[in-house]
Parts: C-alpha cells; sequence; structure tokens
C-alpha cells in the first residue's frame, strides 16, 4: 500500500510538473518568439525580404490574385505558392541549448535574410524574423523573431533539409519566366521576320470582325490557301510560351558581341490594346572542342538558344519550347 502511494505521488507531482510548465508564460514554446508561422494565408498581402548584401524583394498580392515583384515585374507563381506554404507550415523543431545562443545569434546578425509578412493591407508587418543557416545535420534552419535574444530550430514537417532557399532574394530569380501568355481573343497579330530571308516573313492579323487570317503584304488581304487546322493550332501555340532562365553567367562584353549576330528569327505579338512584345532568338555558341552525342565537333549548342526580349532582358530558351513556334509564310498555305 505504502508502495502505491509513493508512485502515485511520483505520477502526481509529474502531472504537475507537466501543467506548470505547459502554462508557464516564460515557456520558449508558448512564447511569441517561437511563433513563426502565418496560418491565415488568404490574409497575406505583401511579403519583404532583405539579405545583408542590401539585396531587397517586395512581393504584393494584386487584386487579380497575381504577385508582383518590386513593384514592375510579375513574379513566379511557382515560387510565391513554395513560400506561401512555407510561411503557413513553419513548425519548431526544437529550440536552441543555451551554450549556443551567442553563436547562434551573432551567425544570424552577420548572415540572415529578414522577412517581414504583412496581412490584410496593414502598412505595419504582422511578423518580423530573420532566417538563418542550417542547424549541424541540416534537418532544419535557425530563425529569429524580431526583438527576440532566442532562436528556435524551425521545418516543415516532412521535410528534411535548409529552408533558406525559399526565402531567396535574387530579383531575377523571382521574375516570371513567361514570355507569351495569350488567349486567341488577346491577339491582334503575330508577326515573324527572318533577317535576310524576307520570303519566309509571315503576319497573323485578326481583323475587326475577329477574323484571323495571313496577311498578303502584296494586296493587303488574306491568303485563302491556308490550312486551317494548322493555322489555329499555330495561333494557340502562343498561350504559354517561357524561357528557360536569365542569361547570368557572361559578361556584358560577351552579351553585346551576341546582339550584334543577326537574329535567326525575331517575334513580334500585339495584343488587343495595341502592346507588342517582341523576341529576337539568337544562335548560342558553345566553347571550342564540344561534341555531339555522335562525337562530332559542334560551334553552337543543339538544346538552347538566346533570346532578347523588348531589347532589355537578354535570356535563354529551349528548341524543344520554340521550334513549333518558328513557322514560315509557306508552311501555313496549302500546296
Amino acid at each position: 500500500m505504502k508502495r502505491n502511494l509513493i508512485v502515485i505521488g511520483i505520477l502526481i507531482l509529474g502531472l504537475s510538473a507537466v501543467y506548470l510548465l505547459s502554462n508557464d508564460d516564460s515557456s520558449t514554446l508558448k512564447s511569441e518568439n517561437s511563433n513563426f508561422a502565418t496560418e491565415d494565408t488568404a490574409s497575406i498581402t505583401k511579403i519583404f525580404m532583405a539579405d545583408k548584401a542590401d539585396n531587397t524583394i517586395l512581393l504584393e498580392r494584386q487584386e487579380s490574385g497575381r504577385w508582383m515583384m518590386n513593384g514592375k515585374y510579375l513574379a513566379r507563381q511557382d515560387a510565391i505558392d513554395n513560400l506561401i506554404y512555407t510561411l503557413k507550415e513553419l513548425k519548431v523543431r526544437t529550440p536552441v541549448p543555451k551554450s549556443a545562443f551567442d553563436n547562434i545569434v551573432k551567425n544570424i546578425a552577420g548572415k540572415s535574410v529578414k522577412v517581414e509578412v504583412f496581412q490584410n493591407k496593414s502598412s505595419s508587418p504582422s511578423k518580423t524574423f530573420y532566417v538563418g543557416s542550417s542547424n549541424q545535420d541540416h534537418s532544419g534552419t535557425y530563425m529569429l523573431m524580431e526583438n527576440s535574444s532566442v532562436p528556435y530550430v524551425m521545418h516543415l514537417e516532412g521535410h528534411y533539409g535548409y529552408l533558406g532557399p525559399r526565402f531567396f532574394t535574387n530579383e531575377n530569380e523571382w521574375r516570371s519566366t513567361v514570355i507569351y501568355n495569350y488567349q486567341l481573343d488577346d491577339i491582334k497579330s503575330i508577326e515573324l521576320e527572318y533577317p535576310g530571308q524576307e520570303e519566309k516573313n509571315l503576319k497573323i492579323v485578326q481583323n475587326e470582325d475577329g477574323n484571323f487570317g495571313l496577311l498578303n503584304e502584296e494586296t493587303q488581304g488574306f491568303y485563302q490557301n491556308i490550312d486551317s487546322a494548322q493555322f489555329f493550332r499555330y495561333i494557340s501555340l502562343f498561350q504559354r510560351i517561357n524561357f528557360e532562365s536569365f542569361e547570368e553567367t557572361k559578361s556584358e562584353a560577351y552579351i553585346d558581341s551576341i546582339k550584334l549576330i543577326r537574329p535567326i528569327v525575331i517575334f513580334r505579338i500585339t495584343n488587343q490594346l495595341g502592346v507588342q512584345k517582341e523576341v529576337k532568338t539568337y544562335i548560342k555558341p558553345v566553347p571550342a572542342g564540344y561534341e555531339d552525342y555522335d562525337g562530332n565537333k559542334i560551334k553552337y549548342d543543339l538544346d538552347r538558344l538566346y533570346a532578347l526580349i523588348d531589347d532589355r532582358d537578354f535570356v535563354v530558351i529551349q528548341y524543344y519550347v520554340f521550334d513549333p513556334l518558328i513557322k514560315t509564310k509557306q508552311d501555313l498555305l496549302q500546296e
């Protein structure tokens, strides 16, 4: 009996300790210092991020639901979705041991990304925290709430790894890679110019009656002998055309030298508002000694091209994406 009373006493003391700890206002896991997640992501209207190199990213939700980056570029939707999911699902993996506080806080102060989350169009952030490095076994990421000296190892349940890459601050990486994204009714004209091979040029126009046709430059009327099925299939290809990446590995001098080469083909697509988007395509040289799959020496990339968008953005594109778009006038006419 006495032994049973001792066991019961120990259980009561244990439960009391758990209760007191769980209700202690100073408990690290219950404090605002560990509340990194934003559960109501639908209310997020703005996210600001800044790193120690003065790179800044401002993401703003538009009325349409799309996001703009730094007030001038459409943001990549996949990157937005990934970031929003991360903000919602952030969980504390473990508090940082007190013995490691100083070193980790110093590391965060020296190298981190500041994140501000704004909700319901407020001008003040609802959360501000710093994203630091990964922990030793790369199972989580050190994070610190603003005005706190207590860092935590944060993670996503079911995800093993460092979360830092989800809070990136490279402007080009945030920009949408979409070049053309037109529905049929959005298009006013499609023009392809082949410099030095003008006989291949084509121009597709939608007239005032809403009818598309292949323009005969000599008569200014439409060709009658078009392959209608192929013709409209071709126009529909401009619904979703992306580039692969910005060219960030080459010098300005190298890029300028490419721009001096005669373009392969120039695309000019004009929408119903009269806004034109131009894409000039160029061969992409490869270093000396490159070979194809059969061991033959090659001078140019067989999978990728360069493109200059609106005389501003120099990017890499894929033949796989653009080959179906490279048509001549003869390709759309019936024999």
